[in-house]
């Protein structure tokens, strides 16, 4: 708060996410707490909120989670692709 109101700065909260469909997964289960913390924050501050676990999910219907990165975690560079669409879309962009 102290941020916004002393540069007019606007916030962007990112979700955390792990790259996993199942979500009875302990790991996955754990990140989508996470995530609707963040966007409980992001609402309450008035946040652009970057859904990249929902970017995630919507990747995992095309590729197993193995293509996106080897520990779930640390994608390739083609999961970074993922997590920057989501970014890109938070902030209004569309990709045709």
């Amino acid at each position: 708060a102290e941020a916004r109101a002393k540069t007019g700065a606007q916030l962007i909260l990112a979700d955390p996410y792990v790259i996993e469909a199942d979500r009875n997964d302990a790991f996955r289960s754990m990140m989508d707490r996470y995530c609707d913390c963040v966007h409980r924050l992001a609402v309450e501050f008035g946040a652009v909120s970057v859904r990249v676990q929902d970017a995630f999910d919507e990747a995992l219907r095309s590729r197993p989670s193995d293509y996106w990165a080897r520990d779930r975690v640390h994608p390739y560079s083609y999961g970074h692709a993922v997590i920057a669409l989501a970014f890109l879309r938070a902030a209004g962009f569309e990709i045709q």
